[in-house]
């Protein structure tokens, strides 16, 4: 068995990539969805945190939402160009 020892987090097995991919992803659709209908940064916190209950236990996340949000934000805004 390989171990996982991520930079931020409980080491661990594969299982701990799949959990974090699985949050990068919904992360990113939920951005993604929110900018498509127009809402500004922002405005998304809200909403992402909600999209995102199920990961609202992990340490520092209410802390490094907004901060996060920004920056997918423009990653989904500069490939709308």
């Amino acid at each position: 068995m390989k171990i996982f020892v991520p930079g931020h987090g409980l080491a661990g097995g594969r299982e701990i990539l799949e959990i974090y991919k699985g949050y990068l992803q919904k992360f990113y659709a939920t951005v993604q969805d929110l900018y498509k209908l127009g809402i500004i940064d922002y405005e998304m916190k809200p909403k992402v945190i909600e999209a995102l209950e199920e990961y609202r236990s992990w340490a520092m996340f209410v802390t490094f939402i907004g901060p996060h949000v920004s920056q997918v934000y423009l990653e989904v805004e500069k490939e709308s160009f």
